[in-house]
């Protein structure tokens, strides 16, 4: 993977929960300031179940009104036109999320599921498939785990995401990247 497609990959699944369309997506808005987040990927790694997981993933993110709407819509470019079943509904205090899609000639299935109050944290856990052709499917478990820290972003500006070692990014060079990657 070249290395501006790992951090366009990287910021995107730092700065938003997961995309859908514009009229399925719920979420409420997360509370401005410094949020820190940690996402981890398991993967099934052989027909025998047995899972593989990367290092979690751990960033940093500011965020204002406006830009936390503006990743949420950067997200959902990402979707449309490429799921054939997409549902969302509330189960006590989760958000449930259902999803039927194709990206990148690969179908997927998930379940995302939302606990948490968007203001103090919020944990996003997402079980599902993804085609390999012959392979047959590879289940996968995400989990990303969001907490505030602070009304104050020191050395950051609302849109900015600083990845680990230290890569720091703004939702405008991420808007930029995506359009050179596709």
């Amino acid at each position: 993977m070249k290395r501006p497609t790992a951090v366009l990959l990287a910021a995107t699944a730092v700065a938003t929960p997961f995309a859908l369309t514009a009229q399925t997506l719920n979420l409420p808005p997360r509370k401005p300031g410094l949020w820190e987040v940690s996402t981890t990927i398991e993967r099934q790694k052989d027909t025998a179940d047995n899972t593989k997981a990367s290092p979690p993933i751990s960033a940093q993110m500011c965020l204002d009104a406006s830009t936390d709407r503006e990743l949420m819509d950067y997200a959902l470019k990402f979707t449309e036109g490429k799921c054939k079943s997409l549902t969302s509904k509330r189960e006590g205090k989760s958000i449930v999320i259902d999803a039927d899609c194709t990206f990148s000639g690969r179908a997927t299935k998930s379940k995302i599921v939302f606990t948490g109050d968007f203001q103090s944290a919020y944990t996003m856990r997402t079980e599902g498939t993804i085609e390999r052709g012959s392979k047959g499917p590879q289940a996968m478990l995400t989990t990303q785990t969001a907490t505030w820290k602070s009304a104050d972003c020191p050395g950051m500006k609302p849109g900015d995401i600083t990845l680990f070692g230290g890569v720091k990014m703004n939702i405008n060079q991420l808007k930029a990247l995506s359009g050179l990657i596709r």
